[in-house]
């Protein structure tokens, strides 16, 4: 019994599998009806098919578009993301390349200055103005006290080799204040005084303005990146009612499902409604279609037959199993036959034994006391 089961199992499995390409070749056979020229249009039932295949097209080219362009919104403002991401680095970059320009710009217009000194800017000069010119003394000190070749007493020598020492620090502190000194005056001058600063012939200032310009071309771009941001992100919003490209798409993409699984029952329909009504219009590929469609059909009807020759071997067994049961049964049952015929025998002589002695008692009851003292005397 279990392995006709199996089999009838195995046999409904080839039948699914026979019924599935039995639906691809409808299928087949709907979408060559939508190819231009094969069908005239003489057939309401077969324009009523084809209007609603093209329907459904067109719905399923309308969503392609719509994940097309969610796909191409949320890319590009990834896209802008990143770009914005590098233009900050970009104009960081710059701005420290030219804080770092403000010092040799700096040193550069004090050096013009002193060459064509002008009321303008002497203000802003002079500090630079008295600090090289103490650093200056410095330098002096210094090169005449390594200098000095008079002889002195060992003392001495120490005592001006320590002072050596002490203007070199305060020489180099000094420097050290001079060159911010500088970078604050290249960017006061960039702040305050532009004009003088455009016409310093300078390369540090060249190079200063340039990044300048530069700067200015990434913050203009940044401000069109935005600005496009702005645009997609409104466009999602009222498009798809969501800023989040997955479920949006996933949305999509299970309607577009839903509808390519309507449009393909339909084609099955169609395919089918042809081959009931053996309607091929003449084309090769139909009919080479529909000739396979028999050999399926032919392969599910020795199938099913073979399925019936299995069900009537199990129903054999499952008869037989049953006139076996029933024989166990009326054996089980003409036991307890046997078994209550003995016991109504029994039952039978007790009852005749109550009776008799009923009958007995009886006499006895029905006899009179005084006949028997009679007899006794």
């Amino acid at each position: 019994m279990d392995n006709s089961q199996t089999r009838i199992d195995e046999l409904k499995n080839e039948i699914d599998d026979n019924n599935i390409d039995l639906k691809q070749i409808f299928q087949s056979a709907g979408e060559k009806m939508i190819t231009p020229g094969v069908f005239s249009g003489e057939n309401e039932r077969i324009s009523g098919f084809l209007t609603k295949l093209t329907s459904l097209d067109t719905r399923i080219s309308e969503i392609d578009a719509q994940i097309d362009d969610l796909r191409h919104s949320f890319n590009r403002i990834a896209e802008i993301t990143d770009r914005e991401k590098d233009i900050g680095e970009q104009y960081s970059l710059l701005e420290k390349e030219n804080r770092k320009l403000f010092l040799p710009i700096g040193k550069a217009a004090f050096i013009e200055w002193k060459e064509r000194p002008s009321e303008d800017q002497r203000k802003l000069m002079s500090g630079l103005e008295e600090l090289e010119s103490i650093i200056d003394g410095f330098e002096n000190e210094i090169f005449n006290l390594e200098n000095n070749e008079v002889k002195k007493s060992i003392v001495n020598k120490i005592k001006e080799k320590g002072r050596v020492a002490i203007v070199k620090s305060k020489k180099k502190s000094r420097e050290l204040s001079l060159n911010n000194l500088y970078k604050k005056t290249g960017e006061k001058l960039y702040k305050k005084d532009l004009s003088f600063f455009e016409k310093m012939n300078n390369d540090s200032v060249s190079s200063f303005i340039a990044n300048k310009k530069e700067q200015e071309k990434l913050d203009s771009e940044v401000q069109e990146l935005k600005q496009e941001n702005s645009r997609l992100e409104k466009h999602l919003k009222n498009a798809f009612s969501s800023s989040k490209m997955q479920k949006a798409e996933e949305k999509l993409l299970s309607e577009r499902d839903f509808i390519l699984s309507e449009k393909m029952a339909k084609l099955n329909d169609l395919g089918s409604y042809l081959y009931d009504e053996k309607l091929d219009f003449d084309d090769e590929e139909i009919k080479s279609l529909f000739s396979s469609a028999d050999d399926v059909n032919g392969r599910i009807s020795l199938l099913n037959n073979e399925i019936e020759k299995c069900k009537a071997e199990l129903e054999i067994v499952q008869l037989d199993e049953e006139v076996a049961d029933m024989k166990e049964n009326i054996k089980e049952l003409q036991l307890t036959i046997e078994k209550c015929t003995g016991d109504i025998g029994e039952f039978n002589k007790e009852i005749k034994r109550a009776k008799a002695q009923i009958r007995k008692l009886k006499k006895l009851t029905e006899t009179d006391p005084r006949e028997s003292e009679d007899q006794g005397a």
